[in-house]
């Protein structure tokens, strides 16, 4: 709040502005249709250094550190991955980077797209399975075939499409239901007003400080099909047009448009029949077994109209970005280039980006030239990669500084078709002739010994290679002062069925090398086995804390029947004579070169761990995470499908819940700090939505008409999950493992409406008990406390109250007022008691407790019409008046002892009007006044301060935009600051 701000503002130059606070079925393979890569690049978000549950890399670079009012805005760029997979496109960035410049809402549509859908189902799907009447059979056969339709006009949908959004690091899901935003999690409490349905849906999004955020007319359409392209084009991802901020700011997000078409995947399928039926080459009047197989390809395809970021523009700020073509996705851009203006056009600074470019020099596989449509392939589009090679900030006069990445062996990568890919799709070196893992084939066929002459041939060995997976993958950052980081990695390893540790795809981190130019070199190691807590102890096993998606064979699946036939015979040859009529028993056995689940269920990877130890030299950090899975969807009818969709079950997955510190002592891990995380979720299921397969066609089986034979159909539910921290337990040890001092702290969110923490409660060593109770608009909701409600201003204390015991020892209230075009503080009371109070009346909108001061410690009187304060009023009778540039963002004055109306003359000059010359013409004005005045470099900071006794300082920065030096009137280096790269 501007209360916080304005009160450090006289000794801390820091502050220079201040504000409060699958489409239809294709060939039997369902593909969901997503934003482009691109766009769901937008929704991924790092920024740590490792991502611990995974064992993958995560490196977050700040680019610049903006605000408009009280409208922050910080893009970076971020690196995650545990492997390059040899069908990544890579973003803007290249292989592996993504950038945070702007927000994103996109969807995964679900069968019938939602603007399409006319009719939903309201039966429960147990019902529509027990009950195969006519018009169960109906809807079921409905759903199946609306889901194939191309256009999707008056289409019975079964299931809801998928909406997720990533706001700078505030992310979620949401399914739309009579046209209102239905959230899927809310713990970070937001509201999502559907704007528009026609011609397609537009968005706003609150956050609970009443920012609101609008994703109206930048628009990404795609459409996609398998060897032609069979779908309208649909809307799949929106781009943030504005952020407003409750004080009349704005940010406005600016693009263009552009267009690519590409094949984004090769997939082989093997069917093999166990058992005949009528069309197949086959005598049934001789009595012997015959198989019937077939291999096919097919390719998937996309084509994107999409945006790119051109500018982001507010009053005092402007960044432009500049792209250049790639060779990869012919029509879409690499970031190039970003500029940063002030609010007068001047160039403050830019950054440049680099690539590697790279092109695979394996050759494409034979069947990739069969056909009309492989035949005519560009190879050149799935031979070339881009990977970030520098980011450059230019500096006039100087060496440029710079951030550079080196990668392992980038140019060892195939083409992106290539099927030397282990399971999970990273490069296996391999020269493999067709792509369906051999390996499964041979698990399967063990398991059905009718299979015993299954051609091997049409296989491929997908096993994983720890050396080729590397290929690609970021191994050293160099920084801008000439340190380095350098990461090793090991392989991803799991207990297999024998239980023995194997091999697994991807990668994990085993090693961080920061070699500095001022400091001692650092290495970090980090290790994934079970460890137990035994005494004051960290006891390491020799079992891999990996977990794996265990869910049967998930490139295979089969299908079982009874089919009707009816034949003729005349005997001869040994065959029967006479008339056949029965049922056959008929096993479809399907094998496929792509996973049927989706594998990657633990943070967009296919493995995690449950325990990391970090060692650094002899202190470590050990670390237990939950490993949980979403739950697959329902078979309520039939085989499991090659698609099978999740329920948002696992809000837990990644959750670190255990923490111990420590010292090694040999082969001994003593614990000095020991800290655990308790979480809770209350779930609420919203809607079962439902999907049907048709696993082939219902004509001739066996069981009457009025069955599900042909179908598989699968109920999974969404639920709205809010989960929260319920309690924080801390234990802390003495130097030598001993003594331990625990403590607990359980946390209370008493109003759903908007989620946040309400009581923090501790018991301390002395068994005391700590309490804390926050009050908020919601829970008084009563005049302005109401109106701030409308605006969904929740995330703003207005009473704090500090109890030992159950009695009330401290209290601070802030009350509200409309002003600014919001509502802003009022007045700030705090409690006056000598001891404990056993009762206490909470503020309720108009009447406060009888022990806060009747003259409160800060009285706001006036606010500008962009919520800056103007006037305050002391508890002492002193008044305090500010001043602020053209575009009210910057305070040029604070003047004390002055009211507002004496010194407004001076009100609105520009940021870097000389702060000298302001207090002259202050100090004539109010020459028994207190007055410091300011004057800034838009942008960058403080560039001098005139204190009241006239006294001029100067501050500079470097090509960073960092303080570097304090001079004083005379230009006389008062103080230099130095930095490292680990500031960096």
């Amino acid at each position: 709040m501007k209360v916080k701000y304005l009160a450090a503002l006289s000794f801390s130059i820091a502050i220079y502005t201040v504000k409060a606070q699958e489409l239809p079925l294709f060939k039997g393979l369902q593909q969901q249709l997503s934003a482009s890569p691109t766009a769901s690049a937008l929704g991924t978000y790092g920024g740590i250094e490792l991502k611990k549950s995974t064992g993958g890399i995560a490196k977050s670079i700040p680019l610049f550190q903006l605000k408009q009012g009280a409208i922050s805005y910080n893009p970076t760029i971020e690196y995650y991955s545990t492997g390059v997979r040899v069908n990544d496109w890579g973003g803007r960035l290249g292989i592996g980077w993504n950038e945070n410049f702007t927000a994103v809402i996109h969807r995964t549509i679900r069968s019938v797209p939602d603007e399409y859908a006319t009719q939903r189902l309201t039966t429960p799907v147990y019902q529509l399975v027990q009950n195969p009447t006519s018009a169960n059979y109906q809807t079921v056969s409905t759903i199946e075939a609306h889901g194939n339709l191309i256009n999707g006009v008056g289409s019975f949908d079964g299931e809801y499409d998928l909406f997720s959004y990533n706001i700078f690091g505030i992310s979620g899901q949401f399914i739309i239901v009579n046209n209102q935003a239905v959230l899927l999690n809310h713990q970070e409490k937001i509201k999502i007003d559907v704007l528009s349905t026609t011609p397609t849906h537009t968005f706003r999004i609150t956050d609970n400080r009443g920012f609101k955020y609008y994703f109206q007319t930048e628009i990404e359409y795609t459409c996609m099909g398998i060897d032609e392209y069979v779908t309208t084009s649909l809307p799949t991802a929106w781009f943030l047009n504005k952020i407003e901020s409750p004080y009349n700011d704005e940010l406005n997000f600016n693009y263009m448009s552009v267009s690519y078409a590409c094949k984004t995947n090769f997939i082989q399928n093997f069917s093999f029949k166990d058992g005949e039926e009528i069309g197949d080459d086959y005598d049934y009047c001789i009595d012997d077994l015959y198989h019937t197989y077939g291999n096919s390809y097919e390719v998937s395809r996309r084509y994107t109209q999409t945006k790119c970021l051109t500018s982001v523009i507010g009053a005092d700020i402007k960044l432009t970005f500049g792209y250049i073509s790639r060779a990869d996705l012919v029509g879409d851009k690499l970031l190039s280039t970003i500029t940063l203006y002030d609010g007068q056009d001047n160039v403050v600074s830019n950054v440049d980006f680099d690539y590697y470019t790279y092109t695979a020099t394996t050759q494409p596989e034979g069947v990739l030239y069969e056909g009309d449509d492989l035949y005519s392939w560009n190879f050149g589009d799935i031979k070339t990669r881009y990977f970030l090679k520098n980011v450059t900030f230019p500096v006039a006069g100087s060496k440029d500084k710079e951030y550079s990445f080196s990668y392992v062996n980038p140019q060892n990568l195939p083409h992106r078709f290539s099927f030397s890919q282990d399971e999970g799709g990273y490069y296996n070196g391999v020269s493999n002739t067709w792509f369906i893992p051999q390996a499964r084939v041979e698990e399967y066929v063990a398991q059905h010994p009718t299979l015993w002459n299954f051609p091997y041939s049409f296989t491929g060995n997908r096993e994983p290679n720890y050396n080729a997976s590397k290929a690609g993958i970021l191994y050293q950052i160099t920084y801008p002062t000439g340190g380095t980081d350098e990461i090793g990695y090991s392989p991803n390893t799991y207990i297999d069925s024998e239980n023995e540790e194997s091999y697994f795809p991807g990668l994990r981190v085993s090693q961080v090398i920061s070699n500095s130019v001022t400091s001692p070199t650092s290495t970090k190691t980090y290790h994934y086995y079970n460890f137990t807590k035994q005494g004051n102890q960290i006891v390491v096993g020799d079992v891999i804390s990996s977990n794996t998606v265990d869910r049967g064979n998930a490139f295979v699946k089969s299908v079982s029947t009874r089919r009707f036939i009816s034949v003729e015979c005349e005997g001869g040859g040994g065959g029967w004579e006479g008339s056949i009529s029965t049922c056959v028993n008929i096993t479809y056995h399907t094998f496929s070169s792509n996973s049927r689940f989706d594998l990657n269920a633990f943070q967009g990877n296919p493995i995690a761990y449950a325990c990391v130890t970090e060692e650094q030299g002899n202190a470590f950090m050990a670390s237990m995470f939950d490993v949980s899975v979403d739950m697959l969807g329902w078979v309520a009818y039939g085989d499991e499908s090659f698609l099978n969709p999740k329920e948002n079950t696992a809000w837990k997955n990644g959750l670190e819940v255990y923490r111990y510190y420590g010292t090694k002592n040999g082969y001994s891990n003593y614990i000095l700090k020991e800290q655990t995380w308790d979480y809770e979720n209350t779930n609420t299921l919203i809607t079962e939505n439902c999907c049907v397969f048709k696993k082939y066609e219902g004509t001739g089986y066996c069981g009457g008409l009025l069955t599900y034979e042909p179908y598989t159909i699968i109920s999974y539910n969404l639920w709205n999950n809010w989960y929260k921290l319920s309690s924080f337990s801390e234990t802390l040890y003495d130097e030598n493992s001993q003594n331990p001092v625990a403590s607990t702290t359980n946390y209370y969110y008493d109003n759903v409406a908007h989620t946040l923490l309400t009581r923090e409660e501790t018991t301390d060593s002395k068994g005391n008990a700590i309490k804390k109770i926050n009050k908020y608009p919601l829970d008084i909701n009563t005049g302005n406390y109401a109106s701030m409600v409308s605006l969904f201003m929740h995330n703003y204390p207005v009473e704090q109250i500090s109890l030992i015991n159950n009695q009330v020892i401290n209290s601070s209230l802030v009350t509200y007022k409309s002003g600014g075009g919001s509502y802003v503080p009022d007045k700030v009371y705090s409690l006056e008691t000598t001891s404990p109070l056993s009762s206490f009346t909470y503020f309720n909108g108009t009447t406060k407790d009888s022990h806060y001061n009747t003259t409160p410690e800060i009285d706001f009187n006036t606010y500008d019409s962009k919520g800056n304060i103007l006037q305050k009023t002391g508890k002492e009778g002193i008044v305090t008046s500010y001043l602020w540039d053209s575009n009210g963002s910057f305070p040029m004055a604070k003047v004390v002892n002055a009211t507002y109306s004496q010194i407004s003359s001076q009100d609105g000059k520009i940021c870097t009007y000389n702060s000298e010359t302001l207090y002259n013409s202050l100090n004539s004005l109010v020459p028994g006044a207190v007055t410091t005045t300011y004057s800034y470099k838009p942008i960058v900071g403080m560039s001098s301060q005139t204190d009241p006794n006239g006294t001029t300082t100067y501050y500079e920065y470097d090509s960073f935009n960092r303080l570097r030096l304090i001079k004083d009137e005379d230009g006389n280096i008062v103080k230099r600051y130095s930095y490292n790269y680990a500031d960096l």
